[in-house]
C-alpha cells in the first residue's frame, strides 16, 4: 500500500515530461534527485511499496533521466548490476557527457 501523503508531497516537486516525472528540488553531485534524509528515488520507492529499501539494493531508473521519479521507472538493482550495464552501453555514456557538456 504507498504512502499517498510521500508520493504527493515528492510529486508536488516534480514536473511532468511525457512519461517521467521530473524533480525539480535538490540534486546530488551526480545529478540524482535527494531530499533531506537521502535519496528522493529511495523515498518514492519505499512510499510506493510500502515497505523499505532491501539492504544492499539501490533505486535506479530504466528511463535513463537521472532526474525522473516515475513509479513506473524505479526499478530495484545492485550496485554490481548497475557497473555492468554502464559498462556494457559506452555510447549511452558518451552521449550523456556531451549532453552535460552543453548544459
Amino acid at each position: 500500500m504507498a504512502d499517498a501523503v510521500a508520493v504527493a508531497a515528492l510529486a508536488a516537486r516534480c514536473t511532468e515530461c511525457g512519461d517521467c516525472l521530473l524533480w525539480q528540488g535538490h540534486c546530488n553531485g551526480r545529478g540524482h534527485p535527494k531530499v533531506r534524509n537521502g535519496s528522493a528515488r529511495r523515498v518514492m520507492w519505499a512510499a510506493l511499496h510500502g515497505k523499505d529499501v532491501p539492504a544492499g539494493r539501490l533505486v535506479t531508473v530504466n528511463c535513463g533521466q537521472a532526474k525522473c521519479l516515475a513509479a513506473g521507472h524505479l526499478v530495484l538493482t545492485t550496485r554490481s548490476a548497475v557497473s555492468r550495464a554502464s559498462n556494457a552501453r559506452p555510447a549511452v555514456r558518451l552521449k550523456r557527457a556531451v549532453a552535460s557538456a552543453r548544459t
